[in-house]
């Protein structure tokens, strides 16, 4: 690909995450856990019951995100969050003929 286009601009930026911001503003841990922890269910959840299919899958995912949202209550600092966005600008270099 470096054959084919130039670089001209890249740049990192950190997207506000709503219920980190809610945190930050109130200290709310018990909010923060849980809203941190439906977050990542959306996307983890399926995963682990296809990793799993002969265990309860119900069961081992209630187990597994409750335990999720105490440890994240009980001490909220490990468990920063932060949402980092990557933008490029490339150049479509001329093509080879």
């Amino acid at each position: 690909m470096a054959a084919l286009f130039r670089l001209e601009r890249a740049q990192t930026y950190e997207v506000e995450v709503p219920f980190v911001e809610a945190f930050r503003r109130t200290g709310d841990a018990a909010a923060f856990a849980r809203s941190y922890t439906d977050f990542f269910r959306a996307f983890t959840e399926p995963v682990l019951r296809a990793a799993f299919p002969a265990q309860d899958p119900d069961r081992l995912a209630n187990d597994v995100f409750t335990r999720a949202k105490r440890l994240i209550r009980d001490r909220p600092d490990p468990y920063e969050f932060h949402y980092v966005g990557i933008a490029a600008l490339l150049t479509r270099r001329q093509a080879w003929t």
